[in-house]
């Protein structure tokens, strides 16, 4: 496991011969770094401070430069240094500086929050960590659960508002610092960044295409990817297609791979791109055999945070280190979530009660950081820094995870563009079909099950939410468009529904759906991890 571990409670060495282990000592606080290979790897130390870049970071040609031309000892009196060096970092990563001389520690999460930084804070104790289970070995009691938040979890899929399994423990907000002085035990808390920041345009015109299509090409420019043998993971979407392009131009040993069932829209899809772009194609097959038992390490090493059917890849993570150096998804995106009615909003209560379900999380519509007329940068924080950033921050924690769409120059583009030109990925798809090869844009996207192309088509389609309907239809056959007969599974779902013991708080739910009843079963091994302190509960 890779972690990191800030305490006022004494801490029991790790058990990990086979990791790198970094103890210090602040006054009170003793802080703990574990990681495999290079994760929690980057270490710069003068006579001040230690710089501690958390992750597994792929940095820009640039930032040997700017840290050599920043005072690190001075981050919180310039906090924009903060997001100048997220913004040299790719990668989903976080900040700590050990202040050596003042008994202090600086933490800081990245700008969209997918790093995570839990504080656990009682009358006795403080900790500060990356990974959950270290509250089992930290505390001289085990963390209560919060069973409204872990309902909040079924209902939505994901925690949110920061919430966790446990009371008095929640998630650092997004660009965020943190400043704990080791000797009184207290900690102040302040944005180093907003979405505020962002100036919103009125229309999106040609230039503001070219800027938004040389903002995210310019990330592949800033790191040197020569000689890197670099694994494009392609699905069925048209996110992945556009990194697959820009990395074939690079000078990078470029293949790609897809996870997938044999004979899925996802593998013919991916196999057709690769050879348009003459580069070479391996599908990592998904298998039903021993499904939830073959998942529950990667289930346990996320602190369940997210549901297991995250993981539908499996566990091939030593298999992407023997055929690559790196790999590169198609995360994050392009798009927005608002439709007509949502358009140039800035997020309410009222929005937010849309797409999320509360029970008695404070919604944190009110935060200056979501100061902007634009609902994502809130959904992107309480929906993907709770659910796709921390699959891809697991991954991250084996081999090294290129994110060209977590690139904040392009981000602050895309949030600068009118919402009403970008709805229905109205505006993304100008791009690529602007860009991208027309044999490219020929093929299916698993969106719409049309080819990009298409523009009008698709719009219309993702408009009057017939995509929606496709989708209620496959999921009725145990079926979706990215991965078919879920329904292979829906035995051992019943079993271990039926089976697994069940607390008071939820033996009124009964899950339905193939998607609940995954929520439902997560909870159950979730629980279970929890009391027996193992991942082998099956």
């Amino acid at each position: 496991m890779s972690y990191f571990l800030i305490s006022n409670l004494p801490v029991a060495s790790p058990n990990h011969a086979i990791e790198q282990i970094q103890t210090f000592n602040s006054s009170n606080y003793n802080i703990t770094l574990t990681g495999k290979g290079t994760f929690n790897s980057y270490r710069k130390e003068d006579e001040s401070t230690i710089l501690i870049i958390l992750g597994n970071p792929i940095f820009k040609n640039n930032f040997n430069s700017l840290i050599q031309n920043i005072s690190i000892s001075e981050l919180a009196l310039h906090p924009e240094n903060i997001f100048e060096i997220f913004n040299q970092i790719n990668g989903i990563c976080g900040i700590l500086v050990i202040h050596k001389k003042n008994n202090s520690i600086l933490i800081a999460t990245d700008p969209l929050g997918y790093f995570p930084i839990f504080i656990y804070e009682s009358d006795e104790s403080l900790v500060i960590t990356s990974e959950l289970k270290q509250l089992w070995n930290s505390l001289s009691e085990h963390p209560e659960l919060d069973t409204n938040a872990i309902l909040e979890y079924y209902n939505n899929g994901h925690f949110i508002s920061g919430k966790t399994w446990y009371k008095n423990c929640h998630k650092v907000l997004p660009s965020t610092f943190l400043i704990l002085n080791t000797t009184t035990g207290t900690y102040s808390q302040s944005f180093y960044w907003t979405w505020k920041k962002v100036i919103r345009s009125e229309n999106a015109n040609e230039k503001k295409k070219t800027e938004y299509y040389n903002s995210f090409i310019e990330l592949f420019k800033a790191i040197d990817l020569s000689s890197q043998k670099i694994g494009v993971g392609l699905s069925g979407g048209l996110d992945s297609r556009w990194v697959a392009y820009e990395l074939q131009k690079s000078k990078a040993q470029l293949s790609s791979y897809t996870l997938s069932q044999n004979n899925s829209i996802e593998q013919s899809t991916a196999k057709k791109i690769s050879s348009i772009l003459k580069i070479k194609h391996h599908t990592f097959p998904l298998s039903f055999e021993n499904w939830f038992e073959k998942r529950l390490y990667q289930f346990w090493s996320v602190d369940g945070l997210i549901p297991i059917h995250q993981f539908h890849e499996g566990p091939i993570y030593n298999e992407l280190n023997d055929h690559y150096d790196m790999i590169a998804t198609g995360f994050y995106g392009g798009g927005i979530y608002a439709s007509e009615t949502e358009c140039n909003q800035k997020i309410n209560s009222q929005i937010a009660n849309r797409f999320l379900s509360f029970l008695t999380s404070p919604p944190y519509t009110e935060l200056e950081h979501f100061s902007i007329n634009c609902i994502d940068p809130y959904l992107s924080w309480q929906k993907i820094s709770n659910l796709g950033a921390l699959q891809v921050y697991t991954m991250s924690k084996s081999i090294p995870v290129l994110l060209p769409f977590y690139n904040m120059n392009w981000m602050q583009v895309n949030y600068s563009i009118d919402d009403r030109d970008q709805i229905y990925s109205k505006f993304f798809l100008e791009v690529l079909n602007d860009n991208l090869p027309k044999e490219i844009n020929s093929f299916i996207w698993q969106r719409t099950l049309l080819p990009s192309k298409f523009q009008k088509l698709n719009f219309l389609i993702q408009k009057f939410q017939l995509n929606k309907v496709l989708k209620l239809i496959l999921q009725k056959f145990g079926m979706n468009i990215q991965f078919v007969k879920y329904d292979n599974l829906q035995d051992k779902m019943n079993e271990i529904i039926t089976n697994e013991s069940k607390p008071e708080f939820l033996e009124n739910i009964k899950p339905i759906t193939i998607e609940n009843k995954f929520r439902y079963i997560s909870i159950l091994l979730w629980l279970k991890m929890n009391k027996e302190r193992s991942h082998n509960v099956l």
